[in-house]
């Protein structure tokens, strides 16, 4: 599953680069709500995806390597 470059852009500006959400919405051109609505329905489709992914009887999680 892909995120949408709306819901994509909101993620990244809020995650990675670390804007509130007044400075995504000028970044982006957008009023604050829809900046606000878009990370709401980002993070209900990403928690959707990893609650299915999870639930897959033959997930295989990467395990953290530990160095020796």
């Amino acid at each position: 599953m892909q995120l949408s470059e709306a819901y994509r852009s909101v993620v990244i500006l809020r995650h990675y680069e670390n804007l509130k959400f007044r400075e995504i919405a000028d970044v982006l051109g957008i009023p604050e709500g829809t900046v606000k609505s878009r990370m709401a329905e980002a993070l209900t489709q990403l928690h959707r995806t990893l609650a299915h992914a999870l639930a897959e009887p033959n997930l295989r999680l990467c395990k953290p390597q530990t160095r020796r």
